[in-house]
């Protein structure tokens, strides 16, 4: 258990993908999907806000991002990132819960609310890539091929000093990326 001042937290790593998380128990769960390049570090400020003291959380890293490893036998297609996410709910015992996606965990968490409604409260989407076009980001990254792409996720680095940005590879960035924009709209 991580103590944050007077916030306590677990972080863990399970699960047949070994995602990393961050979890506290509490009422009426709040499952927080990051976004393209992220982890769940990016939502650790909500296991200080005061207004969500009483509620569970769950932040984990997907498939590949963050500290969680990528794998060779995983497709980083948005419906696999979202099962992998229900798969880790199902061994931290959470039933139902409310979904929160950013960006590409927009995505993510659509994907979860279709694969199970009966296990959904209530889907926030912010920042999320809800239509077939392209965003700008994962266009670019998609279609840059291996150096472009290469140069354009460095760039990005240098730019924002985020540290799961550096912990993400490359291939899994591009992967996740043409899955995005071969997603239908959500």
């Amino acid at each position: 258990m991580e103590d944050r001042g007077e916030i306590a937290m677990e972080a863990g790593r399970a699960g047949r993908w070994g995602m990393k998380y961050f979890l506290r128990k509490g009422a009426r769960s709040l499952v927080m999907v990051h976004g393209l390049g992220m982890s769940g570090d990016f939502f650790r400020g909500a296991f200080e806000f005061p207004g969500f003291q009483e509620r569970g959380l769950l932040a984990p890293d997907l498939v590949g991002f963050g500290e969680t490893p990528p794998h060779p036998d995983f497709d980083y297609s948005m419906s696999a990132q979202a099962a992998a996410v229900w798969s880790l709910c199902d061994l931290l015992g959470m039933d139902r819960v409310d979904l929160l996606g950013h960006s590409m965990g927009g995505t993510v968490a659509v994907c979860m609310a279709k694969q199970r409604p009966d296990r959904v409260n209530q889907l926030i989407v912010a920042e999320g890539n809800l239509i077939s076009e392209p965003s700008v980001l994962s266009a670019r990254l998609s279609s840059a091929g291996e150096a472009g792409a290469a140069a354009l996720w460095e760039e990005i680095i240098q730019k924002l000093p985020i540290p799961s940005l550096k912990q993400t590879t490359l291939p899994v960035v591009v992967r996740s990326a043409q899955s995005l924009q071969d997603t239908p709209d959500r």
